[in-house]
């Protein structure tokens, strides 16, 4: 089953946060919470539905809190798409002076509820 949770992305912040992760659904965002429960209030947390609506966050999410920058983590898929958003988070992250981590390279699968469920492929 796969559904969205409404046009656009959905943003979750925690009050201090310095990072920012980026998600292309709310199961890869629920398999972050089970892996890591203790990341939980560590980080905001931004949930794209689809890698379309990408862009549509540079308009409405800051680079910065105050005089910090944010950090930019990706847990994008392990897909073409995947590919051209991470790639695209990473120079608008540079642009706006954040550190971006892509973490798609620390687990296995096509994202994180594939990994979370071992449904791939080494």
């Amino acid at each position: 089953f796969k559904t969205v949770t409404k046009q656009g992305y959905t943003i979750f912040e925690n009050s201090g946060a310095k990072s920012r992760i980026y998600f292309e659904g709310i199961l890869d965002f629920l398999s972050f919470l089970m892996i890591y429960p203790e990341q939980e209030l560590l980080h905001d947390y931004c949930i794209l539905n689809t890698v379309n609506n990408l862009k549509m966050t540079f308009e409405n999410l800051p680079f910065s809190r105050g005089t910090d920058q944010i950090q930019i983590i990706g847990f994008l898929d392990r897909d073409t798409a995947g590919d051209k958003a991470t790639e695209l988070l990473r120079n608008k992250s540079g642009m706006h002076g954040s550190k971006f981590y892509d973490y798609r390279t620390t687990f296995k699968g096509k994202d994180l509820n594939d990994y979370l469920l071992g449904n791939y492929k080494d």
